[in-house]
């Protein structure tokens, strides 16, 4: 048993009582240079854990995560942290299937380390990491295929990136894109996406090109499988294209009438929703809420409470 005296250890003294241990929800105490936490020492004897935050302001030596073989769930938070993340550190999770990586600063997440992510992905969020490219991250589309990508305050230098990945991902089932800016225009279409979140304010003097791309391809048949669009910045424009789309059923695929009485049968394929998309501080520092579309948190019982009810709230 850790030494009662240190902060943490209570909760440290608890985790060891629990073998089968697969996720923890509660106190999430950051890396501090020099310093080792009873909570994260406990955690790095879990070999059973399938879901873990690391909070980070350094990187350590001797990472905790060599005996999580069974992580299903990560979400690296930094910082702006300036430590270049371990080489090894994904090479030793081999059952990770959702990854959160948010800010680190150019010189800790690159293109390279974006590249040496698992190939078993299919969750993945990027979020404020000013080292990636657009070349990188096309790169790394054609490599890998994901059921789910946000992409969230990164340094992107043109819409046609977002049209490479939507190209080179034939499975992606939802897209988030939470962009300040984004130049350019291009044709954008995926025959597979059904949910996708577009948010590129109106204050950006892009937002309308961007935007008048993705209602093009909607209203063109480009999307003809997505089910929901949520656009809080939208002037107008994606909340007319999500009524103009075509919509296209698939009888081979028939499951029953109910989906041809709802109110999407008549008013348009596509449900337009404005709710904003989770932040990362509202899981990661358990502040519970959404960001709406000023950028303003709000609550929202969906996640009220913070990290309770878990990560999965990051990838949705």
């Amino acid at each position: 048993m850790l030494p009662s005296s240190e902060p943490g250890s209570d909760i440290a003294g608890l985790i060891l009582l629990c073998p089968n241990l697969g996720r923890l929800s509660g106190p999430n105490p950051p890396f501090t240079p020099g310093r080792t936490n009873p909570i994260h020492t406990a955690l790095a004897t879990r070999e059973k854990l399938e879901e873990q935050l690391w909070y980070i302001t350094s990187i350590p030596g001797g990472e905790p995560h060599e005996r999580w073989t069974g992580l299903r769930s990560l979400v690296l938070d930094g910082e702006l942290n300036s430590s270049p993340l371990p080489a090894a550190l994904f090479s030793q999770l081999p059952a990770l299937r959702k990854l959160m990586v948010s800010s680190f600063d150019a010189s800790a997440f690159t293109d390279e380390t974006l590249l040496s992510l698992p190939a078993g992905l299919t969750h993945l969020r990027l979020s404020r990491l000013a080292g990636i490219t657009d070349e990188g991250l096309s790169s790394y589309c054609h490599r890998t295929q994901l059921l789910a990508l946000t992409l969230e305050h990164l340094p992107l230098a043109h819409l046609t990136t977002v049209a490479t990945i939507l190209d080179s991902q034939p499975t992606l089932r939802r897209f988030a894109l939470h962009q300040l800016s984004l130049p350019g225009a291009a044709e954008l279409a995926s025959d597979s996406l059904e949910h996708l979140h577009w948010h590129i304010p109106t204050l950006d003097p892009n937002h309308h090109a961007a935007t008048t791309a993705l209602a093009r391809s909607m209203t063109g048949g480009r999307m003809p499988a997505l089910r929901t669009l949520c656009a809080p910045s939208d002037d107008g424009t994606l909340r007319v294209a999500c009524t103009a789309a075509p919509r296209e059923y698939d009888w081979m695929g028939w499951r029953g009438s109910g989906g041809l009485w709802s109110s999407g049968w008549d008013g348009g394929r596509v449900e337009f929703l404005r709710e904003g998309m989770v932040r990362v501080e509202d899981v990661v520092r358990g502040e519970g809420g959404v960001c709406d579309a000023r950028g303003k948190g709000r609550r929202h019982g969906r996640i009220a409470g913070g990290r309770e009810a878990g990560l999965g709230a990051l990838f949705s």
